[in-house]
Order: structure tokens, then sequence, then C-alpha cells
């Protein structure tokens, strides 16, 4: 009985790792979407390290499989004395989005992403060795559809720091900001 039971689990498992994962989620909104994200005083911080580690942060952003057929107003806002990073160490990914629209995102009507890093407030990217750290700041990355007009506005205020930094062997961190970039998620970017 025991190995009937095991041969049977064994075959379960096996049909689904035969079928392979479930297809990607979509988000569908019929109407306006606003997402408006304010830290003020804060430290965000999005991290991966370790062989194969994946961090992904999204702040005021559609990401993946989005479909709008409104308005689409997106506003982030750093405050003073606040810290939002992306690292990656060794061997991960980090992607963080800040007011952006990233993957597959279609926008029937107009779009408008803002992001503002306030006095003293500062925003990291940083790569290490053998890694690909991502940051975007209103902007449009990767296969973007807006129907209506796009405007993309970042504004860095005064002792506000905006920094992207890839160190070590095969390092690389990208940084859109207020930009249209074609490259879906770390396509161009991690051609090692």
């Amino acid at each position: 009985m025991k190995t009937l039971v095991l041969f049977a689990l064994s075959f379960v498992a096996s049909a689904a790792m035969a079928a392979g994962p479930v297809g990607s989620s979509s988000i569908s909104i019929s109407g306006s979407s606003n997402q408006l994200t304010s830290i003020s005083g804060a430290i965000v911080t999005n991290k991966a390290s370790g062989t194969d580690a994946e961090a992904l942060q999204n702040m005021a952003s559609n990401a993946g499989n989005v479909s709008i057929s409104g308005r689409s107003v997106q506003r982030a806002t750093v405050g003073p004395l606040s810290l939002v990073s992306n690292e990656a160490a060794q061997d991960a990914i980090a992607q963080q989005n800040l007011a952006s629209n990233v993957g597959k995102v279609m926008i029937s009507g107009n779009s408008e992403q803002s992001a503002t890093v306030q006095l003293g407030g500062i925003l990291t990217n940083v790569a290490g060795v053998d890694t690909v750290a991502q940051q975007s700041l209103s902007s449009n990355v990767g296969n973007v559809t807006v129907a209506g007009n796009s405007i993309q506005n970042t504004m860095v205020g005064p002792l506000a720091a905006v920094l992207n930094a890839a160190y070590g062997r095969d390092a690389k961190a990208v940084q859109n900001i207020s930009s249209n970039n074609s490259c879906s998620t770390f396509t161009c970017a991690n051609s090692r």
C-alpha cells in the first residue's frame, strides 16, 4: 500500500512539473488609475543577495501585464530626510520602480508620471559583482503603449541625491529617470 501511495504521489508531482508554471497574472482596470506614494523621514530598501536572488519593489507603479482603460496618474515622493535604496549583492537581481510603467503595460487614456526627491532625500541604485540592479523613476520601460498623452516628470530638490553605481566584475546598474526605454525588464541590461 505504501508503494502505491508513493507511486501515486510521484506521478502527481511529475505531472505537475511537466505542466510547467501557471501562466502569468494580469491586471485590468476599466476606469482611471491613481497611484500615490509619499515617504517622509523614512527608509525604504530593496535588496537581493545570494545566488540567483531577486528583489522586486514597485511604488506607485504599473508592473507586469497591466491594462488601464482610462487615465493613469502615478506620483511618488521621497520626502525630507528619506532614503530609498535598491541594491543587488553578488549573483543577484534587484529592481525598483517609482511612478513608472514597467513590462507589458497598455494605457488607453493619458499617462502622467511624477517622481520627486525633496530636500535631503536620497535614492540609490547599486550593483555588485555579477549582478544587475535597475531603478526607474517616472519612466516607461519595456512594452508600454499609451494611446493618449504621456507626461513624465522627475524633480530632485536641493541637497538631494540620486545615485547609480555598478561595482565589480560584470556588474550592471541601469537607471531610468523620466525616460522611455523599450528594454523589457532586464532584457537589455542582462545581456552578460
